[in-house]
């Protein structure tokens, strides 16, 4: 009787956010781990005819990048971005996040600003603009500026289930989509 023994690992393994590894290969050899994105996908319609989505596991095949290391300044400009979504957010149609005016962006990094007056926050504000551009985390047109970055996806998500919370569902753990 022959049997195989092998066990995988699902999680972080370097430089990919979520990975199957192999850790245990019993008279075999090991493979490469088998890499993942968190995607969203159309599941079915719902009874009013709205399409309905979830999160899955999809396989990739190129390598994805490691997490950009922000500077604390950047990090606190991030909070304020986020904060800026879930208050002040613009989303499409669909209800999905599109979002945020560089306006509403500036006064939630005002609020939070560490620096001594008003012209050192406004320089530290359009650093940050810059940099995190620069860096892959935002990107921005006509003055909107949306995540790109390091689980976009995910970040996405998670303002449009603020601005969702609260809504019925119609299926089990799925929220139906905001109007806007």
């Amino acid at each position: 009787m022959l049997v195989q023994t092998t066990t995988l690992s699902i999680g972080h393994a370097d430089p990919y956010p979520l990975a199957a590894t192999h850790t245990k290969a019993k008279d075999a050899p090991e493979s490469e781990p088998i890499r993942f994105s968190l995607e969203s996908i159309e599941l079915g319609t719902r009874k009013n005819g709205e399409p309905f989505a979830s999160a899955v596991l999809i396989e990739r095949e190129e390598q994805v990048t490691r997490a950009i290391k922000l500077t604390r300044s950047q990090q606190r400009a991030m909070k304020a971005f986020d904060d800026a979504a879930k208050e002040h957010g613009q989303f499409a149609d669909d209800g999905s996040f599109v979002g945020v005016h560089r306006d509403d962006w500036r006064a939630a990094f005002l609020r939070i600003a560490t620096q001594d007056n008003d012209d050192s926050k406004s320089k530290a504000f359009r650093r940050a603009c810059t940099d995190l551009v620069e860096k892959g985390e935002l990107d921005v047109a006509d003055d909107v500026f949306r995540y790109v970055g390091t689980f976009a996806w995910v970040k996405n998500q998670a303002v449009t289930a603020t601005r969702t919370a609260g809504q019925d569902t119609d299926i089990a753990g799925h929220v139906q989509m905001a109007r806007p």
